[in-house]
């Protein structure tokens, strides 16, 4: 049995993985990590796969806490090449290893397949990888919430707060005009990389994932499908 721990920007997930099954994925506080720690079956941990987009004392205290414990860990960082995808960078750890998970996710339920990976959290990212598993590169924009705050907290005249969107519409206050500027910005993103795919004369499968991918789903129009796991499903691939 493997136990599996994502470290994000803003939450601490983890799941055991376990004759190729993946449990239910858990979201706690890294100062509760010790306690729950204790609630898995400790003694059938074989080792702790690590993916973190963080160094420091996060990262550490999982690594200590798993020591403590007789567990051997692996923090996995972006590879040239691993399980049939190949990375696009020049420097391939420098790929942040979430995005790299995601993919590699990805090209597990899509093996043969061009697929669009959008992951929305605190940033919000998208990558394309064609039907051979050659990442073809991405782009990076600020997630939702992180793009209204940008504008609350550093734009004097700019004053509000981030509101619910429920349908794409022109903003009639200063709050909603922001709150569906985020949206509209994100849906952009996500559409000019189906534009992108489609002028490079592939067929591609759209994944959502992250925090926000639900939220995503009910304003793309494009045919996709979402994926709240693809990260785990990725890190599974090093079992």
């Amino acid at each position: 049995m493997k136990l599996l721990i994502d470290i994000g920007n803003t939450r601490l997930k983890y799941a055991l993985y376990s004759n190729s099954q993946l449990s239910t994925i858990k979201v706690i506080e890294v100062d509760r990590l010790e306690k729950q720690l204790a609630l898995c079956p400790l003694d059938r941990i074989e080792e702790c796969i690590i993916s973190s987009v963080k160094d420091g004392e996060v990262l550490q205290h999982v690594v200590t806490c798993c020591t403590r414990h007789g567990i051997k860990t692996q923090i996995l960082q972006s590879p040239s090449k691993y399980a049939g995808l190949v990375n696009s960078y020049a420097k391939p750890n420098a790929l942040g290893i979430d995005r790299w998970l995601a993919m590699l996710g990805a090209k597990h339920f899509y093996p043969n397949q061009a697929v669009i990976v959008v992951d929305a959290g605190t940033a919000t990212t998208l990558d394309c990888v064609d039907q051979f598993g050659q990442h073809l590169g991405g782009w990076i924009i600020p997630g939702i919430a992180l793009q209204a705050a940008s504008l609350f907290d550093n734009a004097d005249r700019v004053i509000g707060e981030q509101q619910t969107v429920t349908e794409v519409n022109l903003g009639q206050s200063t709050s909603m005009a922001v709150s569906q500027g985020t949206v509209v910005a994100t849906i952009g993103l996500i559409e000019q990389g189906i534009k992108f795919i489609a002028r490079s004369g592939l067929s591609a499968q759209l994944i959502l994932t992250g925090g926000n991918g639900n939220y995503l789903s009910q304003f793309i129009e494009h045919e996709h499908c979402v994926k709240p796991t693809l990260i785990f499903d990725g890190m599974s691939q090093y079992c």
